[in-house]
Order: structure tokens, then sequence, then C-alpha cells
């Protein structure tokens, strides 16, 4: 999943324009996608302690300097889907005007999925290439 994650990742400076600088590890992000993502902006003095104190914990509550790196467990800064002042959301990044006219996306409206639908397997693993899905009665 994290070569789909990172395709579609589009990592941005906070809207501070604060250093990042050990808050995140820019190896494994993308500046490339669609979905914008960034660290919090505007720190605050509380911040600092908090990820100071990690350095004296031990087992799953020491520093992590990026949760996206595949290792969740830990403390470390939050990472946010904004772009500047904007948030970047499913919508907007998804759904965007670049994707709306893709052959192979189908948007229904007032539509709810409620079950993905297994179209078979591959490797051994299942494959889903379907969905059932309700429509809304307003």
């Amino acid at each position: 999943m994290k070569q789909y994650f990172s395709k579609n990742e589009k990592f941005t400076a906070p809207v501070d324009h604060h250093d990042v600088t050990n808050q995140v590890n820019p190896k494994i992000h993308s500046t490339t996608g669609m979905n914008s993502v960034s660290v919090s902006g505007f720190p605050t003095p509380i911040d600092g302690r908090i990820i100071n104190a990690t350095s004296q914990l031990k087992g799953d509550f020491k520093f992590n300097l990026d949760m996206n790196s595949g290792n969740e467990l830990g403390i470390g800064w939050i990472q946010v889907t904004t772009d500047g002042p904007k948030r970047s959301s499913s919508a907007t990044s998804y759904l965007g005007p670049n994707f709306r006219q893709r052959p192979n996306l189908h948007m229904v409206l007032g539509a709810q999925v409620s079950r993905l639908l297994q179209t078979g397997t591959q490797n051994g693993l299942p494959v889903f290439r379907g969905v059932e899905y309700r429509l809304r009665s307003d």
C-alpha cells in the first residue's frame, strides 16, 4: 500500500513555513501527488518539551520521527492534510478536475458504499474490483 500512498502524496511546507528538520523524514514522502500533506503549523512551546521527554521513555512511547515510515508506534510530530491554509480532502484530491475525466472512474452522487465485492484472487490474495452501494433516500 505504501507505493500508492506515496504516488498520491504531495508533501508541502507547513502553513507557517517553519523548518521541519527533525519533524519529518523527507526520504519517505513524495512531492508530486495530489493529496497535500504537511506537518502542523505554528508549534507551541509545550510541543518541544513533549518531544524531548520521549528520550526518557522506553518501549512504545519513544520518539518516532515519522509516523508514515511504516512504524506507527511512538510519539512524534503530527501530520495533517493541508496545503497552506486549505484543507486537502478526498474530494479535493481524488475527485479534482484532473481526475474526473478518467474513463475508469465512475461517480454516483448520493450513494453510500455498503460493501466491497471480491472479484477473484491474485497470488493468493483477494482482489476487489467492485462495490455494492445504495442510494440515499432524501
